[in-house]
């Protein structure tokens, strides 16, 4: 997503008002035009598009019932920082099975995750085919558990790969809307790597096929990128692709891609990052993950040339997608690189900005109940999220309590 500046970037992300107020005449009450329907009250500070403000919103039969602003209608069951679901820029939901296992533990990038023979896949080619349902269905979950409501995943072994994700999906439980982005079996020299498979419409409100996607450049010929991209265009999807992962890439096998997606970039250079800017391309970090590998994007040149990021939660078997956690880091990953957290936090998409429905709010009375709350220490929402998250949280874990059909349930996550 193009943005400004860093150095002229305004509020971009709707959160530059950190000392929270009540404004009644700009804000007027939302409700619905009968009695309000007892259910779970949320009140604390209400995200928009203007800024944090001090409000409530009642959920009855999993969906909204009303929202207000100012003191709550009666005493809230739960106070907090009221926000929408984050939106997961980018992962790979079937290697969740070979999170804590020796071999993950201890081996380099290449060796984990280039194809065909990295340890991944490996492991999803030997791997019985239900046990990959199930550690899929429970990274699904964890995902909901953690406060998202969408992601883009990269999805490998082809068809198989995709049936795996709509098994998962068909097996009823929590997870969040699944763009899925398809990759062909093998690269044989040839354009025709047959048709998108189509999505089951049992899980078709659940999931798409947002297109299809490399690993690298550096993992391909010369003669299978093009082969690659020839079908695409053919096709008419979308490309998606990780760049600059491990080591510098060639720019010209990025401008003949075109990709809508571009991954990672943590070893791209200013001239890269300006070609990513000029395609349009959106840009997803992985901070957690590359830190895992000892690399790190350089942020200033990315925020400088108006590149607004997502971030992305990355290899399911990484560490559990607990989407502030990936926030949290990003945001120190900046103090470290120089830049000021609060600037950086407005300069990525998280996907809320998306989410707005009436007005400045995410929110309107009878649509789905997709609501998070999450403790406040203070008046500064970005001041609790870093002191809630990382390897030693100063104040507790910045953990989401996720509001569906009516309840309000403190997230214990999935084993």
């Amino acid at each position: 997503m193009r943005g400004e500046p860093l150095a002229l970037l305004g509020n971009t992300q709707g959160l530059d008002i950190l000392s929270i107020a009540v404004r009644p005449e700009r804000f007027p009450m939302v409700a619905s035009d009968s009695p309000l329907a007892e259910g779970t009250l949320l009140s604390g500070a209400l995200w928009s598009l203007d800024g944090f403000i001090e409000g409530w919103i009642e959920i009855a039969s999993g969906k909204v019932g009303a929202v207000g602003f100012g003191v709550p209608p009666r005493s809230p069951d739960h106070e907090g920082w009221i926000v929408p679901p984050w939106v997961d820029g980018h992962t790979h939901l079937g290697d969740r099975g070979l999170r804590g296992s020796p071999q993950a533990e201890r081996a380099d990038l290449a060796t984990l995750v280039a194809p065909p023979n990295g340890v991944k896949h490996r492991y999803l080619t030997t791997t019985p085919r239900s046990d990959l349902v199930e550690q899929a269905a429970r990274f699904l979950s964890e995902c909901c558990a953690g406060g998202t409501g969408w992601i883009w995943d990269f999805r490998e072994s082809a068809l198989q790969g995709q049936q795996i994700l709509w098994d998962a999906l068909a097996a009823g439980g929590q997870a969040p809307y699944v763009h899925a982005y398809y990759r062909p079996e093998a690269f044989a020299g040839t354009s025709d790597y047959g048709s998108l498979p189509t999505v089951p419409a049992a899980v078709r409100s659940r999931t798409e096929i947002a297109g299809v996607h490399l690993s690298s450049v550096s993992d391909h010929s010369p003669e299978e990128l093009d082969s690659f991209r020839r079908w695409a265009a053919h096709l008419g999807a979308p490309v998606a692709l990780h760049f600059c992962e491990g080591h510098a890439e060639p720019l010209s096998q990025l401008e003949i891609l075109r990709p809508v997606r571009v991954i990672h970039l943590t070893h791209a250079d200013r001239a890269s990052i300006r070609a990513v800017r000029r395609l349009g391309s959106t840009v997803v970090l992985c901070v957690r993950s590359n830190a895992r590998f000892g690399i790190a994007p350089d942020l200033r040149p990315i925020l400088e040339e108006g590149i607004r990021p997502m971030l992305g939660t990355d290899n399911a078997f990484l560490h559990e997608p607990v989407f502030a956690e990936e926030v949290g880091a990003f945001l120190r990953l900046a103090a470290r690189q120089g830049l000021d957290p609060h600037l950086a936090w407005r300069a990525i998409d998280v996907g809320w900005n998306d989410q707005v429905r009436a007005g400045s709010l995410p929110w309107e009375v009878g649509a789905p109940a997709q609501v998070q709350l999450y403790p406040q220490w203070s008046e500064d929402f970005v001041d609790d999220l870093l002191q809630g998250t990382g390897p030693s949280p100063k104040l507790g874990p910045f953990r989401p309590l996720v509001v569906s059909d009516g309840t309000a349930t403190p997230v214990v996550s999935p084993t």
